[in-house]
């Protein structure tokens, strides 16, 4: 399969999951679970190519109580680190978050939370030796309209680089639905 025609089928199957999600949420009351699986032509993590170009695939399951706390588990496949560590054996990055989330005013969210990246596998000794790039974050987010922000604070050196604990990473996102619906 080529990499547009990947790209075509990732993107049809993302809408149609999106669009059969959102005519089941107006049929229905309020589910407290949610997710979606989507295939991806290369997986982009925090601007770099966490499956380094190689397609991947991406599942995820939240849950959300009325009282404003949540929690989400995804899984996602991934090559980077084989590729950076030689003789590593790790495919998936699997993420996890507990928080807190409120709507406010029209058309306001904002969360907050826990992240934990964890990236199970086998890892062989290096050298020079490095630990394993498993990661805690804490962050807040908040949106309006299609418009949001976001800012994780890491309390764990950051995907095994030295010394970066107490690094930021900042999210700052636009969308814009291309249909009425």
């Amino acid at each position: 399969m080529t990499r547009s025609r990947l790209v075509g089928l990732t993107l049809s199957v993302t809408w149609v999951l999106y669009a059969s999600s959102a005519m089941a949420q107006e049929a229905a009351a309020p589910d407290p679970f949610a997710g979606y699986v989507q295939f991806m032509s290369n997986y982009i993590g925090r601007g770099l190519a966490q499956s380094v170009g190689n397609p991947s695939v991406q599942g995820e399951l939240d849950y959300y109580s009325p009282s404003g706390f949540y929690t989400n588990l995804d899984g996602t496949s991934i090559n980077w680190i084989d590729q950076i560590y030689p003789g590593d054996s790790v495919s998936i990055e699997v993420d996890g978050i507990v928080g807190y989330r409120q709507t406010f005013a029209q058309d306001w969210l904002w969360k907050a939370g826990v992240l934990r990246l964890q990236l199970p596998g086998r890892y062989v000794p290096q050298s020079p030796p490095t630990d394993q790039p498993n990661t805690t974050e804490v962050f807040g987010y908040i949106s309006w309209k299609g418009l949001s922000a976001r800012l994780n604070y890491t309390v764990t050196n950051a995907f095994a680089t030295p010394d970066s604990r107490g690094s930021l990473y900042a999210d700052l996102s636009a969308t814009q639905p291309l249909s009425g619906g």
